[in-house]
């Protein structure tokens, strides 16, 4: 192993120097070269000369004796020895130029190396810069996106706008004190004019320093400003933006309180109280409660109908309303009235101080006022729909026929004859038959064809009902027995709850249904108690806790089952399960009822029925396909006797 590698082997492993390292070898280096000493050279040659003999193999300390005894030697030489001297001399300058040499070489290697270090600083140092820059944008996204500097931002357009605002305000109140002083100095002008005129004096010319009075301004500039403000207002009332001072209001209104909704129950009671009044005035009228009234009423109505005064008549009546009203305004005290108003007295019950327990009653009592009240309104309004949607062709038809009499008549007589006739047809309606029907209820449900009319009319869930009806007839099968038994009084709250027909009724054991569960396997597994029933065509589960809810109960026919078994929904429980499973035709998956008490005996008088109903079904399509048969022989006959 050379001395080189050696050396480069021991550099590798030592750790990089400094700088300060770098410039102290480098000024020992030219030191060395710079020095002219043997003894120096010398003990580098020897350095060197020991270095060798260790590496070929020798100790470091028979190097040193040899070295010893040389130099020993070497003082009581002879010439022959000062010769070697000289020549060991020459050999240590030779060398002492070669470690020079390998020293400017072991720099290079070193400033190189340094070179690399400095690199991967820089490349570091860049890493780091990125990294920072990153970092960075992404605090300036947190803090654009963060709540505080939106509030800040918000504070600040606040600020500004208070500025803005109070700079306009400072403008206007100068405007205002500018405006102040015009009109004081035009109110002090008159009186130095007069004094002006009274005085006979040479008129002088004002003098620079007097202010001059201000003109008055013409009538074409009054007429032009006039124009402008009326444009400039015009063009702002066009603008979309709302107006500064408004605010928007909630939606939903204020809070639920008691306090303010005993108010508006007496303000609501207080509006709509003049209103039932007059209604019930005129209902008083109409139904004849004050005959001498009434009869008046009749004869003034039959003569300007006669006459075509009706619509002259109307605004009289509305004109006079107007003016007592406003006599009444006026302080003036008028009992006179055409309508026969009843005195009612007026309940102060709202006025107490209420208790706990008593707003709860008032909040329930209200609501169940506009809950009832909304659904008549909601019942009106689907009945009017399906009278003009032919909901029931019926009545629409009756509506449709009425119209076109009423139109035929409108082209065939003249418009005076044909107001002639309705206000007569209306006042018989409203004074006489009105008032016969309203008394007996009885010929008011066999001929008023209005209230017939009405009352035939569904609502959206009646006319579902009765789709489901025509639907669910196709299924029902002949009864063998039609007397009806007593059990089956009483049956027609189980007749709406499943939307079924009069004549399908539970069978015996089965008025109060039998408890079960119904199992349902979709994403996760649900129960719904309830109770199933049994008829002749129809097998019906309804559930316990949505009883008022139609569309929630199930109604399986019983010629769509395709398979009845008994079931164990749960392989885990012990026996041999409580259910019934069954599969319908137009449904993929089965319905499940389990947790039935005698679950063999239901199972039993299900399966039963289920057979019976298809016993019928077949019955019934083979007496058709020889009927068929007969009627298509009959007919053959008959035209082979024709030929």
């Amino acid at each position: 192993m050379s001395l080189r590698a050696h050396l480069r082997s021991r550099f590798h492993k030592q750790t990089p120097p400094t700088e300060g390292a770098l410039q102290k070898r480098s000024s020992n280096t030219s030191d060395i070269q710079a020095s002219s000493g043997s003894d120096d050279v010398n003990s580098s040659a020897d350095e060197l000369s020991l270095s060798d003999h260790v590496m070929e193999g020798g100790s470091p300390s028979s190097g040193r004796k040899k070295y010893d005894k040389g130099g020993a030697s070497g003082d009581s030489s002879s010439p022959g020895t000062r010769r070697k001297g000289r020549l060991s001399n020459e050999e240590s300058r030779k060398r002492s130029g070669s470690t020079t040499s390998q020293r400017s070489q072991w720099e290079d290697s070193e400033k190189n190396i340094y070179e690399t270090q400095l690199r991967t600083l820089q490349e570091q140092l860049v890493d780091s810069m990125i990294q920072n820059q990153t970092l960075q944008s992404e605090v300036t996204k947190f803090r654009e996106n963060s709540d505080m500097t939106k509030l800040l931002q918000m504070l600040d357009h606040e600020k500004d706008n208070s500025a803005k605002l109070s700079q306009e305000c400072e403008e206007l109140q100068q405007q205002l004190e500018n405006i102040e002083r015009r009109s004081y100095s035009m109110e002090e002008r008159p009186s130095s004019v007069d004094t002006a005129e009274e005085a006979d004096s040479v008129d002088l010319a004002p003098s620079e320093t007097e202010p001059q009075p201000p003109r008055k301004p013409t009538l074409k500039t009054q007429m032009q400003e006039w124009l402008m403000n009326t444009v400039y207002e015009v063009i702002a009332d066009f603008t979309e933006d709302p107006d500064d001072e408004k605010t928007t209001e909630n939606d939903e209104g204020e809070e639920l309180a008691v306090k303010k909704l005993k108010a508006n129950i007496k303000r609501f009671k207080a509006g709509y109280q003049p209103i039932i009044q007059w209604l019930k005035a005129v209902g008083n009228l109409f139904g004849w409660k004050s005959a001498p009234a009434s009869f008046l009423a009749f004869i003034i109505y039959m003569y300007a109908v006669a006459k075509g005064w009706l619509i002259s008549l109307m605004l009289g009546l509305a004109l006079w309303h107007l003016t007592k009203t406003y006599l009444i305004s006026k302080g003036f005290v008028i009992k006179f009235s055409l309508l026969p108003y009843c005195e009612e007295e007026e309940n102060s019950d709202m006025d107490k101080q209420l208790g706990l327990s008593d707003k709860f009653q008032l909040v329930l009592l209200v609501a169940r006022r506009v809950q009832n009240y909304m659904g008549l309104l909601a019942d009106g309004l689907e009945k009017i729909q399906n009278l003009v949607m032919w909901g029931n062709p019926e009545a629409t038809q009756k509506l449709y026929t009425g119209l076109l009499c009423a139109f035929i008549a409108s082209v065939v007589l003249p418009g005076e004859w044909f107001f002639i006739c309705g206000g007569i047809y209306l006042g018989v309606k409203v004074f006489i038959t009105g008032n016969i029907f309203s008394r007996f209820p009885r010929v008011k449900a066999k001929y008023d064809s209005s209230y017939i009319m009405w009352q035939s009319l569904p609502t959206h869930a009646q006319k579902q009902r009765r789709n489901t009806l025509e639907r669910r007839r196709k299924y029902i099968i002949p009864a063998v027995v039609t007397e009806r038994t007593p059990a089956d009084e009483g049956q027609g709250n189980f007749l709406e709850m499943f939307s079924l027909p009069s004549e399908e009724l539970p069978l015996p054991g089965w008025q109060t249904g039998k408890r079960c569960t119904q199992i349902v396997r979709d994403k996760s597994v649900s129960f719904k108690n309830g109770r199933i029933y049994l008829t002749r065509s129809f097998l019906c589960f309804e559930r316990s806790r949505l009883k008022n809810r139609v569309d929630k109960h199930i109604v399986i026919p019983l010629a769509d089952i395709v398979t009845i078994e008994k079931a164990k929904p749960f392989f885990l429980m012990p026996g041999s399960g409580m259910s019934i499973e069954i599969r319908v035709v137009s449904e993929e998956k089965p319905y499940i009822f389990g947790a039935i008490l005698n679950r063999d005996e239901v199972h039993a008088v299900i399966l039963r029925q289920v057979c019976s109903v298809r016993d019928v079904r077949l019955k019934d399509k083979t007496k058709h396909k020889e009927t068929s048969v007969k009627d298509g022989r009959a007919a053959g006959t008959s035209a082979s006797s024709n030929q």
